[in-house]
């Protein structure tokens, strides 16, 4: 299993957010958690981090994920 986060823009009042955009694969929870901390930004939202077999599993993950502000 690889670890996978997602994460999107948003404008600073929450609405109309961006297309959702999958960072992975990772080796380990702790590299996918440095990398999505690297990206933190006021204006993204982004998911936990999650496992999935390949990229397609991960596709499919990401739809079920709720996105939150860091």
């Amino acid at each position: 299993m690889k670890h996978w986060f997602g994460f999107r823009c948003i404008d600073l009042n929450g609405r109309n957010p961006g297309s959702k955009i999958l960072e992975g694969p990772f080796e380990s929870y702790d590299e996918a958690k440095a990398k999505k901390l690297a990206l933190k930004a006021r204006d993204t939202e982004s998911t936990s981090v999650f496992t999935a077999i390949d990229e397609p599993q991960a596709r499919e993950l990401i739809n079920t994920e709720s996105f939150n502000r860091l």
